[in-house]
C-alpha cells in the first residue's frame, strides 16, 4: 500500500526510461496481480518441496470451519479431518504462559511426540467434518493437530484466534498519550546500552474508554501520506490483543530502552515496537481499525497553543479527560503530563479512594483535603494542610494563606474562600489576590493568596480551602 500511494508519480517520472510505450499504474496493478496469483497458486507445490526434504509432515493438518475471527458467545466450530488421520487432538485457551520456552501450553503434542495430558480428542472414522465440542464463550486460541496412531505421525498445528469481544473502533479506543520528544538517555541508561538515543524512549499509549473488553487484533498504526512524504509510525496489533474497560496498552520505539527507563511497567502492557520515529516538531499519527476505518488521526505540534513542555523538557503529551473522547486534533485536548517521562500504561495522577469525610489519623484534616494537598490520612500531618501569614506591600499589610496543591490529585479541585464573619464566604477576585506559586520541602507545589484589603486592628478575617470532587 505504501508503494501504491506513490506509483503514479513514479511512473510519470520513470515509466518511459526503458520502453518507448510508457508504463503506468495499470501496468503496476497487473504485475502485482500476476505475482500475487503466482504466489497463492504455489501452496501445494511449496509444501511438496518441503515434504520431499522431510521438512513438513505428510499428514495434513485439520481445517477449521471458520479460521478464527469474530463469533457469538457459545459458538462451536467444526473441523475437517484428513483421510489418513485416526484422531484430532486440540486445546482451547487464552494463550501460552511462557512464549520464551520451547513448549506451548496449547499444543496437543508434547515435545518428543506424546499426546499432551488434558488435550481434547476426536476419533476419526472417515475423512470429513467433525464437531469440536468446545463452546467458545471467551476470546481465545484454538490449536489442533491431526494424528495417525498407526504411524505415530503428527500433522502441523492449525492455530486460530476466536474472539467474542467486539472489534476496537473509534467509539471505544483513543490515543491517550504520546511521548514524541523524550529527554536524552541518562548515564545509567547508557551503561545498559551505549547506543541508546532520546528517540529510543518514545511511546504511544492507547486506552479503552468503553465499558466492555474490545479486540485490537488487526488494528494498526499506519503511515499518512502528506504531500510528497509519509508521516507517522507503523505497527500492527497481533491477533488476540484484548483491552479491557479503562485499560491502556503501549507501543514503543525500542523495548529495551523503554524497560531501562520504565522498569515498573508490566511487560503485558507493551504490545511491541513500532517502525519509524516520531518527529520532534510534530506530524500526523493515524490509528486504523482492523476493518480499515479510522479510530484516531491527528497532527500533534510542538508550538503553542500545544503544550510546549512536551517538546523535550520532560513531560509527554497526555490527553485531557480521555474518557470524554475529546477531539485529538485540538491543542486544548492535550496537556503536559504531570510527571516527567509521562505515565505509560497508567492514569495521569492518582484517583481518590475512600470516604471523603474520614479522618483516620485524627489530625483535623479529612481524607479528601489530605488527598488534595498530597498528605496522608493515616499519618498525622496537620502542618501540611495550610499556613497563614502576612504579606507586606509598601506600608500596607495583608493577611495571606499558603496551601499545597498536589498535581497528582486529579479527582479534586480546590478553591480559596475568604470571610469576615464565618457566615458569608467569597472566592471573588475582588476579595482574593493570587500572590505566588512555590514548592514545599518535598517538592509539592504550593499556592499563596492574600486578601484584597489591608489588615487593621478592629477587623476579623478568615480563610478556608474548599476541596470538592466535581
Amino acid at each position: 500500500a505504501i508503494v501504491e500511494d506513490v506509483i503514479i508519480a513514479e511512473s510519470a517520472r520513470w515509466g518511459d526510461s526503458k520502453v518507448s510505450n510508457p508504463r503506468d499504474k495499470e501496468d503496476w496493478d497487473a504485475a502485482v496481480a500476476s505475482l500475487t496469483s503466482t504466489i497463492n497458486g504455489r501452496t501445494s507445490t511449496f509444501l511438496g518441496h518441503l515434504r520431499t526434504a522431510n521438512l513438513y509432515p505428510e499428514l495434513d493438518a485439520p481445517i477449521f470451519s471458520q479460521h478464527g475471527g469474530q463469533i457469538a458467545g457459545g459458538t462451536t466450530i467444526n473441523v475437517t479431518a484428513p483421510a489418513d488421520a485416526t484422531h484430532i487432538y486440540y486445546f482451547f485457551g487464552s494463550g501460552d504462559s511462557d512464549p520464551e520456552d520451547w513448549g506451548d501450553d496449547l499444543d496437543p503434542r508434547e515435545l518428543g511426540g506424546a499426546v499432551k495430558s488434558g488435550a481434547g480428542s476426536i476419533i476419526i472414522s472417515v475423512a470429513g467434518s467433525y464437531l469440536l465440542p468446545v463452546p467458545i464463550n471467551n476470546p481465545g486460541w484454538m490449536q489442533a493437530r491431526s494424528y495417525n496412531s498407526s504411524t505415530s505421525e503428527w500433522s502441523a498445528m492449525t492455530t486460530a484466534f476466536f474472539t467474542t469481544a467486539p472489534a476496537a473502533g473509534g467509539s471505544s479506543i483513543v490515543i491517550s498519550e504520546v511521548h514524541y520528544h523524550p529527554t536524552n538517555p541518562t548515564t545509567a541508561e547508557l551503561l545498559i546500552d551505549p547506543t541508546f538515543d532520546q528517540d529510543d524512549f518514545e511511546f504511544i499509549e492507547v486506552m479503552n474508554i468503553s465499558g466492555v473488553t474490545v479486540d485490537l487484533g488487526g488494528a494498526a498504526f499506519v503511515l499518512t501520506p502528506i504531500g510528497d512524504h509519509l508521516e507517522g509510525v507503523e505497527v500492527v496489533f497481533p491477533s488476540g490483543t484484548l483491552i479491557g474497560p479503562g485499560e491502556r496498552l503501549l507501543i514503543v520505539a525500542n523495548t529495551a530502552a523503554f524497560n531501562a527507563r520504565y522498569p515498573g511497567v508490566s511487560a503485558s502492557k507493551i504490545v511491541g515496537d513500532y517502525s519509524g520515529r516520531l518527529n520532534n516538531t510534530g506530524e500526523w499519527i493515524t490509528l486504523q481499525a482492523a476493518d480499515g476505518t479510522i479510530i484516531d488521526s491527528f497532527r500533534y505540534n510542538d508550538l503553542a497553543p500545544w503544550p510546549v513542555n512536551a517538546d523535550g523538557l520532560g513531560p509527554s503529551l497526555a490527553l485531557v479527560d480521555p474518557g470524554s473522547d475529546p477531539a485529538p486534533s485540538l491543542a486544548a485536548s492535550w496537556m503536559n503530563s504531570i510527571d516527567d517521562g509521562g505515565s505509560p500504561g497508567e492514569q495521569e495522577g492518582t484517583p481518590f479512594a475512600g470516604n471523603a469525610n474520614d479522618d483516620l489519623d485524627a489530625d483535623g484534616g479529612v481524607a479528601l483535603l489530605e488527598y488534595f494537598v498530597g498528605s496522608s490520612d493515616t499519618v498525622p500531618s496537620l502542618e501540611h494542610l495550610m499556613t497563614l501569614g502576612i504579606e507586606t506591600i509598601g506600608i500596607d499589610q495583608y493577611a495571606s494563606i499558603t496551601y499545597r496543591s498536589d498535581p497528582h490529585a486529579v479527582d479534586a479541585t480546590g478553591t480559596i474562600q475568604i470571610s469576615t464573619d464565618l457566615d458569608i464566604w467569597s472566592s471573588d477576585l475582588a476579595d482574593i489576590v493570587f500572590v505566588r506559586s512555590g514548592t514545599d520541602t518535598d517538592g509539592t507545589p504550593t499556592l499563596t493568596y492574600r486578601s484584597a484589603f489591608t489588615l487593621d486592628a478592629e477587623s476579623s478575617l478568615f480563610f478556608r480551602l474548599r476541596v470538592e470532587i466535581p
